[in-house]
């Protein structure tokens, strides 16, 4: 009988012809996936783009309304209607005479900063007082003009606010280079017991931080404040340097109580919101785009709820930003500027204690001078001298004093709300340790 033959079994896969099997399903589902979560992000984008396109429509009726700026036309209206030119045309002609003496600029500083280093605390020989007054020769044509140049309440520098963010602004840097000018002549207006003239010196210094503060960004309102900065110095080495100087800067008081470092903050938010939205206008041309109105949203949003926080009926010191806003992915622009820009309301609180600082030690010695000692404790100054004892724009408790064996300081507890009694602190960075001090020291006091 004949065998049925045995079927042969066919060769197993092995795992290469697997994989080989498998490729185009995973290929099939990693298409439909990526077609899935494509169309989702497609739709999310349009839909936050429509809902930032309301928003912006929204905020921007909002703003108009409320009788604040966004257009470049609107922004002169505005900019031109609190600061009228006045005082610009004149500084402007000095601005080119300080532009053409560089060389003579740096020599001045050099001779200066190394006097303040050398003798911060003592009279200047003779010697070394010659070589500055020397230094400033060349600069005393500007010097006897800008009295004059200055005797208004605006400057009123004519801005291009076309520009948007990259508006120039030249005439910043000069207010600061004026202000050191004014207090190298104070410092030898002092040297000469001429301590009146020290204080007119001082304070046509200061109308030079109000000038450059007028222009609506945060950039002049730190320049002002750095202006201001400059004169505290001047005022801190005069009033160590000469004992018992007999006046108490009458000038330089009048003209700190003009400055208001709240409304100048509230002022650049205004301004930089405006320019801020005239740039991205300008950059994209189409705010319905759902890619440029989610970025124009969020950063209209932030900045319009800074400007609200920001109430002149409240002190700068109980002002409350917030928390930093949930931006999304799309929201670049908005990722890059805003943390810098919450950050400037500390640099605004800065000034705002260093102006609180100086006014407390002219009062301070204009109690010295009516009673010849120091007063224990800033209670002493409420007779007369102060009307109130300034808050710390810090912690919103009272500046501090102390009487030391040199003299006194006063001083705000600054970024780290700690007293540590009167110590600089090393940084102007958000984790630095230390206060913001107006010192004077004296031999024997």
């Amino acid at each position: 009988m004949l065998e049925t033959p045995q079927k042969i079994p066919e060769p197993l896969l092995d795992d290469s012809d697997r994989s080989r099997r498998r490729w185009p399903l995973i290929l099939f589902v990693a298409l439909s996936v990526a077609i899935i979560l494509g169309g989702g992000a497609v739709m999310w984008l349009l839909d936050l783009g429509d809902r930032s396109q309301r928003e912006v429509e929204v905020l921007t009726e909002r703003i108009r309304e409320a009788g604040e700026p966004l257009t470049a036309e609107e922004m002169d209206a505005w900019y031109t209607g609190y600061a009228p030119v006045q005082a610009a045309p004149a500084l402007e002609k000095l601005i080119a005479q300080w532009r053409d003496l560089a060389d003579e600029k740096g020599a001045a500083l050099d001779i200066w900063h190394a006097l303040s280093e050398s003798y911060p605390y003592s009279p200047i020989p003779l010697e070394d007082l010659e070589e500055l007054r020397a230094a400033l020769e060349p600069f005393e044509s500007i010097l006897a003009a800008l009295p004059d140049a200055a005797a208004h309440e605006y400057a009123g520098f004519p801005l291009d606010f076309e520009d948007g963010m990259e508006i120039a602004l030249p005439n910043l840097a000069p207010m600061r280079g004026f202000m050191r000018l004014l207090a190298m002549q104070a410092e030898l207006a002092a040297a000469r017991g001429a301590f009146d003239e020290a204080d007119r010196h001082l304070a046509l210094g200061l109308r030079m931080s109000r000038f450059a503060e007028e222009t609506p960004t945060i950039i002049g309102g730190l320049v002002g404040a750095a202006v201001r900065g400059v004169g505290s110095h001047a005022l801190e080495r005069i009033l160590s340097r000469y004992t018992l100087p007999p006046v108490a800067f009458p000038l330089v008081r009048q003209e700190l109580a003009t400055v208001d470092p709240a409304a100048n903050f509230r002022r650049a938010i205004i301004g930089e919101r405006a320019t801020t939205y005239i740039t991205m206008i300008g950059l994209y041309h189409d705010p319905a785009n759902p890619m440029i109105a989610s970025n124009i949203a969020p950063m209209l949003r932030e900045y319009t709820r800074i400007v609200d926080a920001a109430r002149l009926d409240v002190p700068i010191e109980d002002w409350d930003l917030g928390p930093p806003p949930n931006l999304t992915i799309v929201a670049v622009l908005p990722d890059i500027l805003l943390p810098a820009m919450r950050r400037t309301l500390m640099a605004f609180r800065r000034d705002a204690a260093g102006i609180r600082s100086v006014q407390i030690a002219l009062a301070v010695e204009a109690y010295r001078l009516d009673r010849g000692v120091l007063p224990d404790t800033l209670d002493a100054l409420l007779d007369g001298y102060l009307e109130a004892i300034p808050t710390d724009p810090f912690d919103g408790e009272p500046m501090r004093y102390r009487v030391l064996e040199d003299g006194y300081v006063i001083y705000s507890v600054y970024i780290d709300g700690v007293d540590h009694g009167g110590e600089k602190a090393e940084s102007h960075r958000e984790d630095s340790v230390g206060d913001w001090p107006f010192r004077v020291r004296r031999a024997g006091q």
